[in-house]
């Protein structure tokens, strides 16, 4: 039952962060369904065709952002739709170019004849719903207005910092603890959705704990503040936990065979698609990184794998002959030791696809947290709490640091990244690794690859 009750936290705390996503492509795709098929009597909901279309409609919409959560300005967002549903026309007609490639022109894609027309009635329809849910559903990040806290000045510091990088409007209080004998209820409005929030590691007073009988007795929203982050912004600071954390199920190594039977299994069937598929194109990088540079076309490095045991892996060469002959550094924004050449390839990520092939040994996963060089992690270390933890699972090409949070080119944006590898290895699922593998190609497409955003 415990199990149960467990597994079942796990599958909402998943969800949970992205109710108005999974609502969105919910609707969409219900509509389309709908639309799709009264717009015919050519096409069944058990056509094949019909699902192919209705893939590439939610794909190429998920990619340009069409279900992401919108901000309060319905004007803003209206014309923001407006224009990714003018992009999704053009994306749609390459879609419909491959279509005729591979089928006939028959009844069963009748809605290719009058495509425009076809568009133009199901992007309104869309448009209509995907707003109405805007307007209607409460969005979560306002879901709170006014946080108050209680606890240490190093956790409000960490609170108030992720609230400021996640751009919240939330009015931020901190109670303080040192006045708190004097310290009256009443003083404190907690109405207008506020909570409160308190330190998960802080020794309350029994005047402190009395307050929070009181709360309590008012129905007031309390969280600890780890589980807060976890919740709300999917990371787990590495200042937040602490050692008993790693030897409970506060932050546990992953654990779940089956899971892990069929993330390997994914790793072999896609990275041995993507080598084949994308060889043109890594064939095509190749030219072009000698054309500009000469040989040597990839490079190797030795980073940390599974357990800190040192791997090598392979990647398109992206910086100038001896750019590293002063040892290794952080990447900036404006690396002047990066190649014409390989500022494209970083920005599109082609530079690691080589590293397809450390998937494919097993030494690297498709996800999970990025391996980083031992020549960097001493310091690292040293700095940031319990940093080698992250390797209790296997590094990924791409993780959930990386589609949340821009390249890191500080020792601060190594930490933040970390609280992403944590949150990962807390709340690893099938599902979490297929939503980092769509938010990857999101970025690719996106060109927002592995640039650093500075030097601070």
């Amino acid at each position: 039952m415990f199990n149960k009750i467990k597994k079942n936290k796990e599958i909402f705390n998943w969800i949970y962060p992205r109710i108005y996503v999974l609502l969105a492509l919910f609707v969409d795709s219900s509509l389309f369904l709908i639309f799709i098929v009264k717009s015919t009597d050519d096409i069944s909901l058990t056509n094949i065709n019909t699902f192919l279309i209705l893939i590439s409609w939610i794909i190429i919409s998920y990619i340009f952002g069409r279900y992401s959560d919108y901000n309060n300005n319905n004007l803003i967002n209206l014309s923001n739709q407006s224009f990714k549903l003018i992009i999704l026309y053009f994306f749609l007609n390459l879609v419909k170019g491959i279509f005729f490639i591979f089928y006939t022109i028959d009844n069963q894609l009748l809605i290719f004849r009058n495509f425009n027309l076809f568009y133009l009635y199901y992007a309104s329809i869309s448009l209509i719903g995907l707003m109405t849910i805007n307007i209607l559903i409460f969005k979560r990040k306002n879901k709170y207005k006014n946080i108050y806290f209680m606890g240490s000045d190093n956790d409000f510091n960490i609170l108030k910092e992720n609230i400021y990088l996640k751009k919240d409007n939330l009015n931020l209080s901190k109670i303080d603890i040192n006045k708190f004998e004097s310290f009256n209820l009443e003083n404190i409005n907690f109405k207008n959705k506020s909570l409160l929030i308190v330190s998960n590691n802080y020794n309350f007073s029994s005047s402190e704990l009395d307050f929070f009988k009181k709360i309590k007795k008012k129905n007031i929203v309390v969280y600890g503040l780890v589980n807060w982050l976890d919740k709300e912004y999917q990371l787990i600071p590495s200042e937040l936990i602490s050692d008993i954390d790693l030897v409970t199920d506060n932050i546990n190594k992953i654990n779940k065979p089956i899971q892990m039977r069929l993330k390997r299994i994914g790793d072999l069937l896609i990275s041995g698609f993507l080598l084949l598929a994308l060889s043109p194109l890594i064939v095509i990088s190749c030219l072009f990184i000698y054309l500009e540079d000469g040989n040597p076309i990839f490079y190797s490095q030795i980073r940390s794998g599974l357990n800190q045991e040192p791997i090598r892996i392979y990647k398109l060469r992206t910086m100038y002959r001896n750019a590293e002959k002063n040892g290794a550094q952080w990447s900036s924004e404006n690396d002047t030791r990066l190649t014409k050449c390989g500022k494209i390839l970083r920005r599109i990520r082609i530079d690691e696809l080589p590293q397809l092939l450390s998937v494919m040994t097993g030494e690297m996963s498709l996800i999970g947290p990025r391996p980083e060089r031992p020549s960097l992690e001493q310091e690292l270390k040293r700095e940031i709490p319990f940093y080698e933890y992250r390797y209790s699972i296997k590094p990924g090409l791409s993780g959930w640091a990386q589609v949340n949070y821009p390249y890191g080119a500080s020792l601060k944006d190594t930490q933040i990244k970390l609280s992403y590898d944590f949150y990962y290895i807390k709340n690893y699922s099938f599902f979490l690794d297929v939503l980092i593998f769509l938010k990857t190609i999101k970025l690719v497409l996106n060109a927002k690859g592995a640039i650093a955003k500075n030097q601070t």
